[in-house]
């Protein structure tokens, strides 16, 4: 069994060789690392070539810049191994991750995705654990809503079947990328392993897209969100608190969009029941938010949301 692992390159340099020095120390070292230099400005692309001459493993492929996506299909459109495997440049991996996935595909058969822990935060004084139990989920709605794995639809921290993406690519020149081509494959795979072991280090980038993301980007969030909900993942069969939290979470993007700037109401309707915002278990704010959207609205809602966040700036 191959692995190929995927690590898109762009003006990495100062974090690139923690990161590849990972993958390359991996306990299970059947594998391919193709490192796809996206129109580097800086010395990224040089240490892509030396990582290239110094393990046979590696292969590097130079393009101009096209963004995280195309890179991330440049390196599917190249790889040849049974499964695979998305790293991005300024994370890492603990080095039994890729063994303990494949060990357990072999326990389980017939998954096709394996997802395994994140530690969050990575080298910061805020880290935190993301964790599962050895889990089949085997039907992707459950998985999705009834478990929230909306809210951990990464790429890096699974193992993919590659004939997944025989129809799938990640979509170019959009952001938040991961979210809606994880469901799309979910979709396709029918199921998803989750297991304890093994670990992706995510290293909170302060320049990233996460902490930075302007209105056009975070309605781009919204939208695939949304669009998961209707076409790809249908939470038909799920319980009514599961699509009630879900759109507890969509609520929370539509007041930071409109806080934003884009005024544009997405959520016209936001069918939470008196009996889920009194009783379910949820912090004080989020009830007062959900309480607020029944009885006022989301527009009101969202207006008071913007007000507030800005007399506390003024203070």
């Amino acid at each position: 069994m191959l692995i190929s692992v995927v690590i898109p390159v762009y003006n990495m340099q100062h974090t690139l060789d923690r990161c590849v020095e990972s993958v390359l120390k991996q306990t299970f070292d059947n594998m391919e690392v193709l490192l796809v230099d996206d129109g580097s400005t800086d010395s990224s692309a040089q240490k892509c070539d030396s990582w290239a001459e110094k393990d046979a493993r590696v292969q590097v492929l130079h393009q101009p810049n096209g963004g995280l996506s195309k890179a991330r299909n440049t390196g599917i459109a190249h790889a040849h191994g049974d499964f695979l495997a998305f790293v991005d440049a300024d994370d890492a991996i603990t080095p039994n991750t890729f063994e303990m996935a494949i060990n357990a595909f072999e326990r389980h058969p017939q998954c096709n995705i394996v997802e395994f822990p994140v530690v969050m935060g990575w080298l910061s004084n805020n880290e935190s654990l993301l964790h599962f139990d050895e889990q089949e989920h085997l039907t992707p709605a459950i998985y999705w809503f009834e478990e929230q794995g909306y809210l951990h639809a990464y790429a890096c921290n699974k193992l993919w079947l590659a004939n997944l993406f025989a129809n799938v690519r990640f979509p170019e020149g959009k952001v938040f990328e991961d979210l809606i081509t994880t469901a799309r494959l979910l979709a396709k795979s029918g199921n998803i392993l989750t297991i304890n072991q093994g670990a992706y280090l995510y290293w909170t980038n302060p320049e990233g897209i996460t902490q930075k993301a302007n209105a056009y980007e975070l309605a781009q969030l919204l939208v695939w969100n949304m669009r998961v909900s209707k076409s790809i993942i249908l939470p038909n069969a799920c319980t009514k608190e599961a699509k009630e939290r879900f759109h507890l979470h969509l609520l929370n993007m539509q007041i930071d969009l409109y806080r934003k700037g884009d005024t544009t109401i997405r959520l016209a309707e936001l069918p939470l029941s008196w009996h889920f915002v009194i009783n379910a278990d949820m912090p004080f704010a989020t009830r007062a938010k959900a309480f607020w959207a029944i009885v006022f609205g989301v527009k009101n809602l969202c207006k008071v949301h913007r007000l507030l966040h800005r007399l506390m700036k003024t203070k």
